[in-house]
């Protein structure tokens, strides 16, 4: 492999080039104000123009943090609920590391293997797609998820039930 010039980075050739650092450079090479813009597109999938704004560029960066987000969210939130659960039938409560495992194995798969096999079906039907825009498209759609968790703690009694 050579490197361009003024890079100071080795750029692979052909399938190496998977593996380097400067092949997933232009997913992350997104700012504030495109993040933003992309959360508010995704909270109305009805309107069509996510996809059409994202065609462009689409980015890798959003998706993995709103899934990391999603993660440690519900993770927390059913360590508190498991938490109240365990308090309110007077009995010792433990640490289950394991909400953390599954959050990341739920969610994390959900926006891996669904575009995968997305990506091959449309590819079998020799529609136009590209992955990392189904990856960027699943990965937002997670958005809407955080604050309905969130939410989920305002259930009428629950938040009674935690300060008693």
């Amino acid at each position: 492999g050579g490197s361009q010039p003024g890079s100071g980075e080795p750029q692979g050739s052909g399938w190496f080039r998977t593996f380097t650092i400067a092949a997933y450079k232009p997913y992350f090479d997104v700012d504030t104000s495109d993040i933003i813009d992309r959360l508010k597109e995704s909270l109305f999938p009805f309107r069509g123009t996510f996809t059409e704004k994202t065609a462009t560029n689409p980015d890798l960066y959003g998706p993995f943090w709103i899934c990391t987000t999603l993660i440690f969210v519900a993770a927390s939130i059913g360590t508190f609920v498991t938490y109240i659960a365990h308090k309110l039938k007077k009995k010792e409560w433990d640490y289950d590391i394991n909400l953390v495992t599954w959050s990341a194995g739920v969610f994390y798969g959900y926006v891996t293997v669904v575009p995968l096999i997305l990506y091959v079906i449309l590819k079998y039907f020799s529609a136009p797609s590209g992955l990392v825009q189904l990856f960027c498209l699943y990965g937002y759609s997670l958005f809407v998820f955080i604050p309905a968790l969130v939410s989920s703690l305002q259930m009428p009694g629950l938040l009674e039930i935690s300060l008693k």
